[in-house]
């Protein structure tokens, strides 16, 4: 069964993008959508192609800032509308948290602890060239947002970037007030607890329930078409490092197992297709590359011993990690011979 998950792309980023004399309209129509679409819901690989034929021609190496720091209340979406109706900071901090999906976003936590509140993000889908881009216009926007609507000029803790310093790093420095962290392995940033207890001045008690109530419905109508491109891509960033059971992924992703399960069982999806879904991509990929022997490639994977794994090829394909291997470099020595 093949998901295809929906999610408007923020409308400031649209905005910024023409601002900077990009044709997002003549891009929208070379991927077979509108900018409108855009605006209210494409696939995830319309989202992927749009974005990834938008981008080169922005050769500023801080358009992720950019984009973060120009937000227009006027255009938010349900799940920014619903950041706005919020308390104080925290509270609008955890709304991003649970309903970023709406809006093309990274899967998103939120940590409390000894006076602080962090915001950390992990790519959606690991590999992407614009990930940096997305990531920094991710984390500069909870900024912009803080400003904006506690109207004071908060000053993060600490902002980690999963990258090695680039030559303009002090643009980092510059835009977030603070000095920044560079090749941490994560991308977060963090507040001081009394900046994130600030009020917000858009807060509504009144209609916060109202929107929150739209988003949730909204999540539960497009949120976990999501769902089955958020196990692939866990279980493909971590079966290297442990057996991708449904309890690993569930806490990867910050939920049990039971309610992991629950989701996917109410959109007709099984976790052990995903996982051999993954496995298998990744096994044809590496074999066609050549790049490791089948031990190794059996524990990239995620199999307790190399059996396991040959066993699972098998079940697959119908043949053997060798005969595929040899078959594929038969195969592409005709290619190369036909050229």
């Amino acid at each position: 069964m093949k998901i295809e998950p929906t999610a408007p792309l923020p409308r400031n980023m649209i905005d910024v993008l023409d601002a900077a004399g990009i044709d997002t309209a003549g891009i929208a129509r070379s991927v077979g959508v509108t900018v409108e679409d855009l605006e209210t819901g494409v696939t995830r690989a319309q989202a992927d192609t749009f974005v990834m034929r938008a981008l080169p021609f922005s050769s500023d190496p801080a358009f992720g800032l950019k984009l973060g720091a120009s937000l227009k209340s006027e255009r938010f979406s349900l799940v920014g509308l619903t950041m706005m109706m919020c308390r104080d900071l925290a509270a609008a901090s955890r709304q991003i948290a649970r309903f970023n999906a709406l809006v093309w976003g990274d899967p998103c936590t939120v940590t409390e602890k000894d006076g602080t509140i962090t915001l950390c993000y992990t790519p959606l889908i690991a590999g992407r060239p614009y990930n940096r881009m997305k990531l920094d216009m991710q984390l500069m926007s909870m900024l912009s947002f803080a400003d904006k609507f506690t109207q004071e000029r908060i000053e993060p803790l600490r902002v980690m970037i999963s990258a090695q310093r680039p030559p303009w790093w002090e643009r980092y420095d510059e835009a977030f007030r603070c000095r920044v962290e560079f090749a941490a392995g994560e991308d977060c940033i963090t507040f001081a607890r009394r900046d994130a207890s600030h009020n917000l001045v858009s807060a509504n008690a009144d209609l916060m329930p109202v929107m929150e109530r739209q988003a949730e419905m909204a999540l539960a109508q497009t949120g976990d078409r999501c769902l089955a491109e958020r196990v692939r891509e866990v279980v493909d960033r971590t079966m290297s490092q442990r057996e991708p059971t449904i309890a690993a992924v569930a806490a990867a992703m910050r939920m049990s197992a039971r309610t992991l399960q629950r989701r996917l069982s109410d959109n007709g999806i099984r976790f052990n297709l995903l996982v051999d879904q993954v496995r298998r991509e990744a096994a044809e990929a590496h074999l066609a590359r050549g790049s490791v022997n089948f031990v190794e490639l059996a524990f990239l994977l995620g199999f307790s011993d190399p059996n396991s794994f040959f066993r699972a090829f098998k079940r697959w394909t119908g043949t053997t990690p060798s005969l595929y291997r040899s078959r594929v470099g038969e195969a592409q020595s005709r290619r190369a011979a036909t050229r």
